[in-house]
């Protein structure tokens, strides 16, 4: 069985010009991601099949306009430590195609999320 386990309390939200509640954003943004996850865990079962004990935290940072648009997205090579190129690129692409909770008027939402994989 494959797990990717969510630290949801480490979720880290924050605006470019002006603090705002973000407590309904973060629920909101963990059904999003939620909604997708088993493509998160596609990603991951790749992975494992070239390299079978693969585990560890890959952090990404995205920004989400006030159409609830990706706009940006990254891994954060600092934070991450399963560092593998075609995981990465892989959840990248994913992330690219979801739709996420949309930031205040005229605002951008900085998120940053980390995923845990733990193959069990």
């Amino acid at each position: 069985m494959i797990k990717v386990i969510f630290v949801f309390a480490a979720i880290f939200i924050s605006f470019k010009s002006f603090s705002y509640e973000t407590e309904p954003l973060r629920e909101q943004l963990r059904a999003a991601i939620s909604a997708h996850i088993h493509e998160i865990r596609s990603c991951y079962s790749g992975l494992l099949k070239e390299l079978k004990g693969a585990e560890g935290k890959i952090v990404i940072e995205f920004e989400v306009n006030d159409q609830g648009q990706l706009t940006k997205s990254e891994i954060v090579a600092k934070k991450t430590t399963l560092k593998n190129e075609v995981l990465n690129e892989c959840i990248q692409s994913k992330f690219k195609t979801w739709v996420f909770p949309k930031a205040p008027e005229k605002q951008i939402l900085a998120v940053t999320y980390p995923f845990v994989f733990k193959k069990n």
